[in-house]
């Protein structure tokens, strides 16, 4: 059965200007994830796309491509099928930074109420 998944990646080149990675490169490392690949995308670097699909080892695969190209951060949005699973993972140099989101709702305030 497995826990599906919605994810999101953006690509952002911090090198400064003039020794940007060229995009094919980095094109061509995402395409290798079969995840993206079977699913048609890789056309834009900008703005990648999954849905609902079953990648346990995002943060392996990610580490390894942001390890390749360390002036590029790669920003990976998760969606789980729970509600609430939602989270947001940053590549950097082979390093990631992961953070859940925060559900909260305000306090009741009586002079709100319409």
């Amino acid at each position: 059965m497995g826990y599906y998944t919605d994810f999101k990646l953006d690509v952002l080149d911090q090198a400064p200007i003039g020794s940007k990675t060229p995009i094919e490169d980095i094109t061509k490392a995402i395409d290798k994830l079969d995840y993206f690949r079977a699913e048609g995308y890789g056309e834009s670097l900008l703005n990648h796309e999954l849905d609902s699909i079953k990648w346990y080892d995002y943060q392996d695969d990610m580490k390894n491509i942001s390890s390749q190209f360390p002036n590029v951060l790669f920003t990976l949005r998760g969606e789980g099928e729970e509600n609430g699973d939602i989270w947001v993972a940053y590549f950097k140099n082979g390093k990631v930074q992961q953070s859940k989101a925060k559900i909260t709702f305000d306090e009741f305030n009586e002079s709100k109420l319409v």
